[in-house]
Order: structure tokens, then sequence, then C-alpha cells
């Protein structure tokens, strides 16, 4: 169990270490959105009341479905089908989310980054999942979107975020 432990924090360490990486990168790349930011925390803009309580929550989710390379694997527990094709029980099934988070039917212009999208109506968990699915989604899915909220906000009203070069994705 404690083995357990330490590669969970270990793996979260980099997790959060990597979300950190890309706010900072899309907020370098989106100084219109760090300005909104800022003049919401000065108070001179009135942030939005729902779904995302603010631009820099709506931020901080829109770099999560952009980004967000995860894949649920489940095992098939019976056999069942899927769009006419037959999915054997005891099949490994492997849902790619970031694959679903740049669907054109459910985000319009998908590789924009747009944290508009979270200020309107929200997607439904089939349509935008970052930590996961159902009943099993990640325990710290919401204080990560915290943490994420707060550098975004310390991003836009005391720091200076730039781009010094940028670089074709590597996967």
């Amino acid at each position: 169990m404690l083995g357990n432990l330490v590669h969970m924090v270990e793996m979260g360490r980099f997790d959060v270490q990597v979300f950190f990486r890309w706010i900072v990168r899309y907020a370098a790349a989106n100084p219109e959105v760090l300005d909104r930011v800022a003049a919401e925390s000065a108070g001179t803009t009135r942030p939005s009341e729902t779904p995302a309580t603010s631009t820099a929550e709506a931020f901080v989710l829109e770099v999560l479905r952009s980004d967000q390379s995860e894949r649920l694997v489940r095992t098939a527990t019976e056999d069942l089908t899927f769009d006419g094709y037959l999915i054997p029980k005891g099949t490994n099934v492997r849902v790619c989310i970031w694959e679903s988070h740049h669907a054109p039917d459910v985000f319009a212009d998908p590789y924009r980054v747009d944290p508009d999208r979270f200020l309107g109506p929200m997607p439904t968990n089939d349509q935008y999942s970052p930590f996961g699915i159902d009943n099993h989604q990640c325990p710290f899915g919401g204080l990560s979107v915290r943490l994420g909220t707060t550098l975004v906000r310390a991003l836009a009203t005391t720091h200076l975020a730039t781009t010094l070069s940028d670089g074709s994705p590597v996967r």
C-alpha cells in the first residue's frame, strides 16, 4: 500500500508540473485573456456567475480541454456493441480523452483556445471529462482547477508571461 501511495504522489507531482507548464504557455500566447483576468481581479469588471466562476477558471478549464492527453482504460465486463462493432467481454477498451475534447460537433473550432466556451452552458460529462468519467474521477480534480486558477490570477496580476520560443507539439 505504501508503494502505491508513493507512486500516486510522484505521478501527481509530475501531472501538476506539466499542468502548470500548459497554463503558463497558453497564458503567454493569450495575453488578452490575462488582461480580462487582471480586470476581474482589480474589480473593474464583474466576473461571470456561471458555469465557471471567473475568466481565470474558464481559462484553466480550456487549458485542460486543449491539452489534456490522458486516456482511460477499462475492461468490458460483458459483450457489448458500440457503433456496430462487437466488443467482447474481457476486452481492454481505451477511451482517448484528448480526441474527445477536440470533437468539432461539441467544440466549435476545437484547436483554437477560447475560455469563453466555459462561460456559457457547460459541456456534459460525456463531452468534457478532464479528470475521468462517471464515478471514476480524480479526487483532486477540483483542487487542480483551484490551483490552476490561482496561478492564472498570479500571472495576470503580478507577472509578465512571454513566449520566448515555441515549437511543434511532441507526442
